[in-house]
Protein backbone atom coordinates (compact mmCIF):
# COMPACT_ATOMS: atom_id res chain seq x y z
CA UNK A 1 0.00 0.00 0.00
CA UNK A 2 1.74 3.70 -0.88
CA UNK A 3 1.31 6.34 1.37
CA UNK A 4 -1.41 9.20 0.34
CA UNK A 5 0.51 12.06 -1.45
CA UNK A 6 0.66 14.27 0.84
CA UNK A 7 1.17 12.36 4.32
CA UNK A 8 4.53 12.65 5.96
CA UNK A 9 7.34 10.55 5.42
CA UNK A 10 8.33 7.57 7.74
CA UNK A 11 11.31 8.73 9.86
CA UNK A 12 13.60 5.94 8.15
CA UNK A 13 12.71 6.64 5.08
CA UNK A 14 13.76 10.04 5.12
CA UNK A 15 17.04 8.85 7.08
CA UNK A 16 17.56 6.40 3.91
CA UNK A 17 16.96 9.15 1.47
CA UNK A 18 19.60 11.46 3.00
CA UNK A 19 22.02 8.85 3.55
CA UNK A 20 21.48 8.11 -0.58
CA UNK A 21 22.05 12.29 -1.36
CA UNK A 22 25.52 12.17 0.99
CA UNK A 23 26.52 9.00 -0.65
CA UNK A 24 26.03 10.67 -3.91
CA UNK A 25 27.67 13.93 -2.66
CA UNK A 26 30.96 12.21 -2.08
CA UNK A 27 31.08 10.12 -5.17
CA UNK A 28 30.30 13.33 -6.74
CA UNK A 29 33.43 14.87 -4.79
CA UNK A 30 35.71 11.92 -5.56
CA UNK A 31 35.01 12.02 -9.31
CA UNK A 32 35.09 15.95 -9.82
CA UNK A 33 39.12 15.60 -7.45
CA UNK A 34 40.21 14.39 -11.27
CA UNK A 35 41.06 17.33 -13.50
CA UNK A 36 39.38 15.18 -16.19
CA UNK A 37 36.34 15.26 -14.64
CA UNK A 38 36.05 18.61 -13.04
CA UNK A 39 32.71 19.82 -14.04
CA UNK A 40 30.90 16.10 -14.33
CA UNK A 41 26.88 16.85 -14.13
CA UNK A 42 27.91 20.37 -12.98
CA UNK A 43 25.37 22.78 -14.80
CA UNK A 44 26.50 24.71 -17.74
CA UNK A 45 28.64 22.02 -19.58
CA UNK A 46 29.90 24.58 -22.81
CA UNK A 47 31.55 26.25 -20.11
CA UNK A 48 34.75 24.58 -19.80
CA UNK A 49 34.64 23.57 -23.46
CA UNK A 50 35.01 27.19 -24.22
CA UNK A 51 38.14 28.45 -26.16
CA UNK A 52 40.31 30.12 -23.91
CA UNK A 53 40.67 32.82 -26.69
CA UNK A 54 38.80 33.95 -29.93
CA UNK A 55 35.58 31.48 -30.76
CA UNK A 56 34.91 28.52 -31.49
CA UNK A 57 31.56 28.23 -34.50
CA UNK A 58 29.43 25.66 -34.69
CA UNK A 59 27.32 25.83 -38.26
CA UNK A 60 25.28 23.44 -39.13
CA UNK A 61 22.95 23.02 -42.69
CA UNK A 62 19.19 22.58 -42.25
CA UNK A 63 16.32 22.02 -45.23
CA UNK A 64 15.29 25.49 -44.73
CA UNK A 65 18.43 27.69 -43.93
CA UNK A 66 21.64 27.18 -41.72
CA UNK A 67 22.79 28.39 -38.47
CA UNK A 68 25.61 29.44 -36.42
CA UNK A 69 26.53 29.35 -33.03
CA UNK A 70 29.45 31.41 -31.78
CA UNK A 71 30.80 30.29 -28.25
CA UNK A 72 33.68 33.00 -26.69
CA UNK A 73 35.46 32.33 -23.32
CA UNK A 74 32.84 34.43 -22.04
CA UNK A 75 28.99 35.61 -22.27
CA UNK A 76 26.25 33.73 -23.82
CA UNK A 77 26.02 32.47 -27.25
CA UNK A 78 25.40 34.39 -30.32
CA UNK A 79 23.04 32.84 -32.61
CA UNK A 80 23.36 34.20 -36.13
CA UNK A 81 20.84 32.65 -39.25
CA UNK A 82 22.14 31.71 -42.33
CA UNK A 83 19.37 32.31 -44.75
CA UNK A 84 20.94 31.17 -47.92
CA UNK A 85 23.01 27.68 -46.50
CA UNK A 86 20.19 24.85 -47.08
CA UNK A 87 21.39 21.35 -46.36
CA UNK A 88 20.19 20.83 -50.39
CA UNK A 89 22.94 23.85 -51.40
CA UNK A 90 25.50 22.99 -48.58
CA UNK A 91 25.73 19.22 -50.12
CA UNK A 92 25.92 20.83 -53.72
CA UNK A 93 29.17 22.73 -52.85
CA UNK A 94 30.59 20.01 -50.80
CA UNK A 95 30.49 17.90 -53.57
CA UNK A 96 31.89 20.03 -55.80
CA UNK A 97 35.10 21.12 -53.86
CA UNK A 98 35.70 17.58 -52.61
CA UNK A 99 35.95 17.02 -56.75
CA UNK A 100 38.18 19.77 -56.52
CA UNK A 101 36.04 20.92 -59.32
CA UNK A 102 35.07 24.68 -59.35
CA UNK A 103 36.63 25.61 -55.59
CA UNK A 104 36.78 29.28 -56.51
CA UNK A 105 33.39 29.72 -56.80
CA UNK A 106 32.42 27.60 -53.88
CA UNK A 107 34.90 29.63 -51.67
CA UNK A 108 33.37 32.85 -52.75
CA UNK A 109 29.73 31.85 -52.05
CA UNK A 110 30.91 30.52 -48.97
CA UNK A 111 32.18 34.04 -48.12
CA UNK A 112 29.42 35.57 -49.28
CA UNK A 113 26.77 33.76 -47.51
CA UNK A 114 28.24 32.37 -44.55
CA UNK A 115 31.72 33.12 -43.21
CA UNK A 116 31.80 36.82 -43.61
CA UNK A 117 28.20 37.30 -41.77
CA UNK A 118 29.52 34.40 -38.84
CA UNK A 119 33.03 36.97 -39.04
CA UNK A 120 31.20 40.09 -38.75
CA UNK A 121 30.35 39.06 -35.24
CA UNK A 122 33.15 37.04 -34.25
CA UNK A 123 35.84 38.47 -35.59
CA UNK A 124 35.40 41.93 -36.80
CA UNK A 125 37.67 43.20 -39.07
CA UNK A 126 39.23 46.30 -37.24
CA UNK A 127 40.07 43.48 -34.23
CA UNK A 128 43.17 42.55 -35.48
CA UNK A 129 43.43 38.76 -36.83
CA UNK A 130 41.54 36.63 -34.34
CA UNK A 131 41.44 32.71 -33.73
CA UNK A 132 38.99 31.07 -35.06
CA UNK A 133 37.38 27.07 -34.08
CA UNK A 134 34.96 25.43 -37.22
CA UNK A 135 32.95 22.74 -35.54
CA UNK A 136 30.65 21.91 -39.06
CA UNK A 137 27.75 19.48 -38.30
CA UNK A 138 27.77 16.39 -40.66
CA UNK A 139 29.21 16.45 -44.17
CA UNK A 140 29.29 20.08 -44.54
CA UNK A 141 32.78 19.53 -42.62
CA UNK A 142 34.38 19.11 -45.82
CA UNK A 143 33.83 22.67 -46.71
CA UNK A 144 36.94 25.03 -46.73
CA UNK A 145 35.27 27.76 -44.38
CA UNK A 146 39.19 28.85 -43.62
CA UNK A 147 39.91 29.87 -47.15
CA UNK A 148 36.42 31.53 -48.25
CA UNK A 149 36.79 34.92 -50.03
CA UNK A 150 36.67 35.83 -53.77
CA UNK A 151 39.76 35.94 -55.51
CA UNK A 152 42.59 39.20 -55.17
CA UNK A 153 39.94 40.08 -52.33
CA UNK A 154 40.67 39.99 -48.70
CA UNK A 155 39.34 36.86 -47.27
CA UNK A 156 38.66 34.39 -44.40
CA UNK A 157 42.61 34.08 -44.60
CA UNK A 158 43.51 37.40 -43.79
CA UNK A 159 40.98 37.63 -41.44
CA UNK A 160 41.31 34.86 -38.74
CA UNK A 161 43.73 31.26 -38.25
CA UNK A 162 41.10 28.67 -38.37
CA UNK A 163 41.06 25.57 -36.78
CA UNK A 164 39.05 22.17 -36.98
CA UNK A 165 37.53 20.79 -34.47
CA UNK A 166 35.01 17.46 -34.34
CA UNK A 167 33.58 18.59 -31.10
CA UNK A 168 33.91 21.20 -28.17
CA UNK A 169 34.72 18.09 -25.82
CA UNK A 170 37.59 16.79 -28.52
CA UNK A 171 39.07 20.40 -28.29
CA UNK A 172 39.30 20.47 -24.80
CA UNK A 173 40.37 17.21 -24.26
CA UNK A 174 43.28 17.95 -27.21
CA UNK A 175 44.41 21.24 -25.52
CA UNK A 176 44.24 19.70 -22.17
CA UNK A 177 47.08 17.47 -23.36
CA UNK A 178 50.42 18.40 -22.53
CA UNK A 179 53.11 18.83 -25.37
CA UNK A 180 56.08 16.41 -25.63
CA UNK A 181 58.74 19.26 -24.70
CA UNK A 182 61.44 16.90 -27.54
CA UNK A 183 61.12 16.55 -30.85
CA UNK A 184 61.30 12.43 -31.62
CA UNK A 185 60.08 12.85 -36.04
CA UNK A 186 59.42 9.89 -37.99
CA UNK A 187 58.87 9.45 -41.54
CA UNK A 188 56.47 7.41 -43.44
CA UNK A 189 56.70 7.26 -47.33
CA UNK A 190 56.34 7.33 -49.76
CA UNK A 191 55.16 3.61 -50.99
CA UNK A 192 54.45 2.39 -54.27
CA UNK A 193 51.66 -0.19 -53.58
CA UNK A 194 50.28 -2.13 -56.69
CA UNK A 195 48.16 -0.37 -58.47
CA UNK A 196 49.07 3.38 -57.15
CA UNK A 197 50.45 5.68 -59.34
CA UNK A 198 54.12 6.70 -58.64
CA UNK A 199 54.77 10.01 -56.34
CA UNK A 200 58.16 11.53 -57.63
CA UNK A 201 57.70 14.58 -55.57
CA UNK A 202 56.90 12.76 -52.00
CA UNK A 203 60.33 10.61 -52.65
CA UNK A 204 61.70 14.47 -52.52
CA UNK A 205 59.56 15.86 -50.06
CA UNK A 206 60.91 12.61 -47.30
CA UNK A 207 64.44 13.39 -48.26
CA UNK A 208 63.80 16.82 -47.23
CA UNK A 209 62.40 16.32 -43.67
CA UNK A 210 65.51 13.80 -42.80
CA UNK A 211 68.17 16.61 -43.95
CA UNK A 212 66.30 19.11 -41.87
CA UNK A 213 66.10 16.63 -38.88
CA UNK A 214 68.94 14.44 -39.25
CA UNK A 215 67.70 12.30 -36.16
CA UNK A 216 64.58 11.59 -38.03
CA UNK A 217 63.84 7.69 -38.34
CA UNK A 218 62.52 7.32 -41.95
CA UNK A 219 60.30 4.21 -43.11
CA UNK A 220 60.13 4.13 -46.86
CA UNK A 221 58.87 1.55 -49.76
CA UNK A 222 58.69 -2.09 -48.28
CA UNK A 223 59.65 -0.94 -44.52
CA UNK A 224 56.40 1.02 -44.48
CA UNK A 225 54.48 -2.01 -43.54
CA UNK A 226 51.55 -1.77 -41.50
CA UNK A 227 52.98 -3.32 -38.56
CA UNK A 228 56.25 -1.69 -38.75
CA UNK A 229 54.33 1.84 -38.34
CA UNK A 230 52.39 0.88 -35.81
CA UNK A 231 55.44 -0.22 -33.69
CA UNK A 232 57.15 3.28 -34.36
CA UNK A 233 54.01 5.33 -33.75
CA UNK A 234 54.61 5.46 -30.11
CA UNK A 235 58.30 6.51 -30.01
CA UNK A 236 57.38 9.64 -32.23
CA UNK A 237 56.45 12.70 -31.11
CA UNK A 238 55.96 14.51 -34.87
CA UNK A 239 55.41 12.13 -37.77
CA UNK A 240 54.84 13.04 -41.58
CA UNK A 241 53.30 10.77 -43.97
CA UNK A 242 53.89 11.41 -47.99
CA UNK A 243 51.81 8.61 -49.30
CA UNK A 244 48.57 7.72 -51.09
CA UNK A 245 45.30 8.16 -48.87
CA UNK A 246 41.51 6.78 -49.46
CA UNK A 247 38.41 8.18 -48.15
CA UNK A 248 35.45 5.68 -48.15
CA UNK A 249 32.51 7.97 -47.95
CA UNK A 250 29.96 4.82 -47.15
CA UNK A 251 32.07 3.17 -44.44
CA UNK A 252 34.15 6.18 -43.19
CA UNK A 253 35.89 3.39 -40.95
CA UNK A 254 37.81 2.00 -43.60
CA UNK A 255 39.66 5.42 -44.31
CA UNK A 256 42.77 4.31 -44.76
CA UNK A 257 46.65 5.37 -45.22
CA UNK A 258 47.86 2.70 -48.49
CA UNK A 259 51.46 1.38 -46.90
CA UNK A 260 53.37 -1.59 -48.13
CA UNK A 261 51.18 -4.45 -49.32
CA UNK A 262 48.77 -3.05 -46.49
CA UNK A 263 46.28 -0.18 -45.75
CA UNK A 264 46.60 1.45 -41.88
CA UNK A 265 42.47 2.36 -41.31
CA UNK A 266 41.22 4.84 -39.56
CA UNK A 267 39.15 2.26 -36.61
CA UNK A 268 43.51 1.21 -35.89
CA UNK A 269 44.81 4.48 -35.69
CA UNK A 270 42.05 5.81 -33.26
CA UNK A 271 42.46 2.41 -31.08
CA UNK A 272 46.23 4.07 -30.03
CA UNK A 273 47.13 5.79 -26.78
CA UNK A 274 49.72 8.09 -27.47
CA UNK A 275 50.85 9.91 -24.05
CA UNK A 276 53.75 12.32 -25.91
CA UNK A 277 52.32 12.83 -29.44
CA UNK A 278 52.62 16.14 -30.69
CA UNK A 279 52.27 17.03 -34.14
CA UNK A 280 51.04 14.73 -37.20
CA UNK A 281 51.34 16.08 -41.06
CA UNK A 282 49.61 13.98 -43.24
CA UNK A 283 50.40 15.13 -46.59
CA UNK A 284 48.41 12.57 -48.76
CA UNK A 285 44.91 13.03 -50.36
CA UNK A 286 41.53 13.36 -48.54
CA UNK A 287 42.62 12.97 -45.08
CA UNK A 288 40.24 15.48 -43.27
CA UNK A 289 37.42 13.84 -46.24
CA UNK A 290 33.83 14.84 -44.06
CA UNK A 291 31.95 13.86 -46.57
CA UNK A 292 30.16 10.97 -44.47
CA UNK A 293 26.54 11.60 -43.83
CA UNK A 294 26.40 11.10 -39.97
CA UNK A 295 24.30 13.37 -38.37
CA UNK A 296 26.91 13.90 -35.87
CA UNK A 297 30.95 13.95 -36.03
CA UNK A 298 32.74 12.88 -39.02
CA UNK A 299 35.25 10.05 -39.21
CA UNK A 300 38.44 10.87 -41.22
CA UNK A 301 42.24 10.27 -40.85
CA UNK A 302 42.73 13.74 -39.06
CA UNK A 303 40.30 12.72 -36.52
CA UNK A 304 41.64 9.38 -36.04
CA UNK A 305 45.28 10.92 -35.75
CA UNK A 306 43.60 13.34 -33.29
CA UNK A 307 42.02 10.70 -31.13
CA UNK A 308 44.91 8.69 -30.82
CA UNK A 309 46.86 11.43 -29.11
CA UNK A 310 48.35 14.16 -31.65
CA UNK A 311 47.07 17.48 -30.23
CA UNK A 312 47.99 18.79 -33.91
CA UNK A 313 47.28 17.40 -37.14
CA UNK A 314 48.01 19.06 -40.84
CA UNK A 315 45.18 17.49 -43.12
CA UNK A 316 43.83 18.46 -46.77
CA UNK A 317 40.02 18.01 -47.27
CA UNK A 318 40.11 16.86 -50.93
CA UNK A 319 43.22 15.59 -53.05
CA UNK A 320 46.29 17.11 -53.11
CA UNK A 321 48.74 17.34 -56.36
CA UNK A 322 52.32 15.48 -55.49
CA UNK A 323 54.58 18.52 -56.60
CA UNK A 324 51.88 21.22 -54.36
CA UNK A 325 52.17 18.72 -51.70
CA UNK A 326 56.59 18.75 -51.20
CA UNK A 327 56.22 22.49 -51.80
CA UNK A 328 53.79 23.34 -49.08
CA UNK A 329 55.33 20.51 -46.37
CA UNK A 330 59.14 22.67 -46.93
CA UNK A 331 57.20 25.99 -46.23
CA UNK A 332 55.84 24.81 -43.43
CA UNK A 333 58.77 22.84 -41.74
CA UNK A 334 60.83 26.09 -42.76
CA UNK A 335 58.48 28.52 -40.53
CA UNK A 336 57.79 26.16 -37.87
CA UNK A 337 59.50 25.78 -34.34
CA UNK A 338 56.78 25.31 -32.02
CA UNK A 339 53.86 22.88 -32.66
CA UNK A 340 51.60 24.70 -30.63
CA UNK A 341 52.18 27.67 -33.55
CA UNK A 342 51.02 24.65 -36.42
CA UNK A 343 48.09 26.88 -37.15
CA UNK A 344 49.50 30.22 -37.44
CA UNK A 345 52.04 28.63 -39.58
CA UNK A 346 49.65 27.11 -42.10
CA UNK A 347 47.64 29.99 -42.23
CA UNK A 348 50.75 31.94 -43.41
CA UNK A 349 51.93 29.20 -45.87
CA UNK A 350 48.24 28.70 -47.52
CA UNK A 351 47.75 32.88 -48.04
CA UNK A 352 51.63 32.72 -49.45
CA UNK A 353 50.49 29.60 -51.68
CA UNK A 354 47.18 31.75 -52.56
CA UNK A 355 49.26 34.72 -53.42
CA UNK A 356 51.53 33.02 -56.13
CA UNK A 357 48.62 30.82 -57.28
CA UNK A 358 45.28 32.83 -57.64
CA UNK A 359 43.98 30.99 -60.18
CA UNK A 360 44.35 27.09 -58.63
CA UNK A 361 42.39 27.39 -55.30
CA UNK A 362 41.97 24.14 -55.55
CA UNK A 363 45.74 23.42 -54.92
CA UNK A 364 45.49 25.62 -51.69
CA UNK A 365 42.32 25.68 -49.98
CA UNK A 366 42.77 21.47 -49.61
CA UNK A 367 45.18 22.24 -46.37
CA UNK A 368 43.52 22.46 -42.76
CA UNK A 369 44.51 22.27 -38.99
CA UNK A 370 42.84 20.44 -36.78
CA UNK A 371 43.53 20.88 -32.92
CA UNK A 372 44.23 23.71 -30.26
Amino acid sequence: MQPHEGMPEHPARADERRALWAEQDRLLHDIRADPRFANFLRPDPLGHDRPPTGAAILINAGPARGDAVILRPGGDPEHIALDDFTSAAALAAAQLVREADDVGNVLGWLWDKVVEPILAVAAPADAGKSRIWWLPVGPIGGLPFHAAGHPGRPGALHRVVSSYAPTLQALAYSRARPAAGTRRQLVVGPVRAPGDANLPAARLEVADLSAREPGARSLMDDEARVEDVLRALPEATWVHFACHAEADPVAPSRSNLRLYEGKLPVARIGRLDLACADLAYLSACSTMDAWSRSADESLHLAGAFQLAGFRHVVATLWPLNDELARRAARMFYDRLTDPDQAAETLNHVTLELRNSLPNRPDAWATLVHSGP
